[in-house]
């Protein structure tokens, strides 16, 4: 009780004192009028609440008597005081102050429309649609760069509730679009990051426009909004994301190769959020050399993914994946982790499919450099307890045939792997595995 009666007694005496100093200002000309409003705007939040409303009116009538070079400012800075105003007064000193914000030129409105952007969200609910609507159009006479700046801060406004959210996007959409494009990639990235804010109902249509909005934008810009994009894949009602995931595709395979990497590892991610009955389609798609997407680090990934699909539609995601991993050349044929996912993926395809998948890779040994040889059958030999108990012996004489391919450098760290591996097989099998070890001499 003591606590509460001295913050009133505090707030009573700023009150007191702020009214006194007010009362001085207005002696003052304008040229000795900013220095002391610039103490008082940010003290407006201080006062009793029953006060602020009235003092914020006081400063905002003395602000537009100042010349804008001096006013602009102190006009940011009180536009930062409506959210510690009485809920019920925010939006009429929301609207003065847009009142006062018009009367500047574009120069000088920049800053206090940033700031009454940022405002918006501290109206009530049914208030906020009509603020945006005053700020976008006062932002129309901005250059390029400060209109974005501006609708970037109303973007971050699309918040709760989902309603709201989505009336907020519908409104920043055309101003949005009609940026130009250098400008345009930050704002639609914006939005994008807040898809999942919108209704559900709302967020296909979202999506879509803002994948039209990369039309025309450069490649390092496009792909920024489409990894965003793609991120917030699984936000789309479950029966859409194909659409959206090939919408994204048709993008990227505009792109360099150096522009799709960020979008399409983003669509990699999401790959198990699609339906089911679609996974593999999308796999393929990502896999596939003809569409060119597919990359060592992307193939490696999706290796990852074999395990999301339905289990009949694994086989075929292995062919899939085996081909393109073939048809990598140079030092992208030479990395090891390709090779070590598409060896780690046979563990994932069902036990009848296995033993298929094991024989085709090590068939693929001796079209290999040393090097990409010794780390396949290295990582061959990691897989073979996930065969087939009447299975492992002979894929352990398979690998042993192949251990001259093995450089140097691999021998040691190999004959220890195949000895573990050795050590897993049954009872019976097991002196069959070390004899097939001493057939190789080093």
């Amino acid at each position: 009780m003591h606590a509460n009666n001295l913050g009133r007694q505090t707030k009573e005496r700023a009150s007191i004192e702020f009214d006194g100093v007010l009362d001085g200002i207005r002696q003052l000309n304008a040229e000795l009028r900013p220095q002391p409003l610039e103490r008082l705007v940010p003290q407006v939040g201080a006062l009793r609440e029953n006060t602020r409303t009235a003092a914020f009116n006081e400063l905002l009538a003395e602000i537009r008597r100042l010349p804008a070079l001096q006013g602009a400012p102190l006009l940011e800075g009180l536009v930062r005081q409506i959210q510690k105003l009485p809920i019920g007064t925010r939006k009429a000193s929301f609207e003065s102050v847009s009142r006062a914000v018009a009367e500047l030129s574009p120069t000088d409105r920049i800053g206090t429309l940033e700031a009454l952007a940022e405002q918006v969200g501290k109206l009530e609910q049914d208030e906020r649609v009509l603020a945006v609507e005053s700020v976008i159009g006062q932002a129309e006479q901005l250059s390029g760069d400060q209109k974005a700046q501006v609708l970037i801060a109303l973007a971050r406004q699309c918040d709760k509730p989902p309603k709201y959210a989505s009336a907020v996007f519908q409104c920043l959409r055309p101003a949005v679009a009609a940026l130009p494009p250098e400008h345009r990639a930050e704002v639609a990235v914006e939005l994008a990051v807040r898809l999942p804010k919108l209704l559900r109902s709302d967020r296909l249509a979202a999506t879509v426009s803002i994948i039209e909005m990369t039309n025309g934008l450069p490649g390092t810009l496009a792909s920024r909004v489409l990894a965003t994009v793609a991120t917030n894949l699984s936000t789309v009602p479950e029966s859409k994301r194909s659409e959206v995931f090939g919408r994204v595709v048709h993008k990227v395979a505009q792109l360099s190769a150096s522009e799709r990497r960020a979008p399409i590892s983003a669509l990699e991610r999401r790959l198990e959020y699609l339906p089911p009955g679609e996974r593999l389609a999308a796999f393929r798609t990502l896999a596939d050399p003809m569409i060119g997407l597919a990359t060592r680090h992307l193939l490696w990934r999706l290796s990852f993914k074999i395990k999301y699909l339905p289990d009949v539609a694994r086989g075929d995601a292995f062919d899939c994946l085996f081909d393109a991993t073939r048809l990598l050349t140079g030092e992208e044929a030479g990395w090891p982790r390709p090779l070590d996912g598409l060896c780690g993926s046979i563990r994932n395809l069902l036990p009848d499919a296995r033993s298929a998948a094991f024989d085709r890779v090590i068939g693929w040994v001796g079209q290999l450099p040393d090097d990409s040889a010794g780390s396949l059958l290295y990582a061959l030999i990691h897989e073979v307890h996930e065969l087939r108990e009447t299975e492992q012996s002979q894929a352990l004489d398979r690998i042993v045939a192949n251990f001259e391919r093995l450089p140097p450098s691999h021998r040691i760290e190999a004959d220890q792997a195949f000895r573990g591996a050795v050590a897993t097989l049954r009872a019976e099998d097991r002196q069959v595995g070390y004899a097939l070890l001493r057939r190789f001499s080093w």
